[in-house]
């Protein structure tokens, strides 16, 4: 039996891609967003409890599992640059806006390094701003985007690369 090879984070990378065909995920044209820095927890594991006591009950609750719990808006941290700023604001906010006046969807992947598969998940992306610090810090900004559907893993889109400069 051989040993699972352990994964870094290096490597990794976020990657944006609006629907040609209104809900149907894209597998191609995915552009990787540049700088980040930090992938924030993808998922709740947290569920609704749904309470269906009778109320002749007497010794115990019963309760059935209701819908998994979205995470929200998730902060994904980058270096603050004009590469970023400008991939975000005249790159990746108007094929958004685009997207919706054309009632597509924006999807964005998590490509993990190693991984034959990548985390999708639609999303609406927000306008960002920098973050504070201190003397001792690099400028960040957090890259505020709200998943709007149920994550799944797919095989790994094509994607153009253009490195974290």
């Amino acid at each position: 039996m051989s040993a699972e090879i352990r994964l870094a984070i290096a490597g990794s990378y976020l990657a944006y891609c609006v629907e040609t065909t209104a809900n149907t995920r894209p597998t191609t044209g995915y552009q990787m967003v540049p700088e980040v820095t930090t992938i924030p927890e993808l998922s709740s594991a947290d569920y609704d409890e749904i309470d269906m006591t009778p109320v002749n009950e007497t010794v115990q609750h019963q309760i059935v599992t209701g819908l998994r719990q979205s995470p929200g808006t998730m902060n994904f941290e980058a270096n603050l640059s004009d590469t970023l700023l400008t991939f975000w604001n005249k790159t990746l906010i108007p094929a958004y806006q685009a997207a919706i006046a054309d009632n597509k969807r924006t999807w964005f992947c998590v490509v993990i390094d190693g991984m034959d598969d990548a985390y999708y998940f639609t999303a609406e992306p927000k306008v960002l701003a920098p973050a504070g610090g201190t003397v001792s810090d690099g400028w960040k900004c957090n890259l505020p985007i709200t998943m709007t559907n149920t994550p799944e893993w797919y095989t790994k889109p094509t994607v153009a690369v253009s490195g974290n400069t």
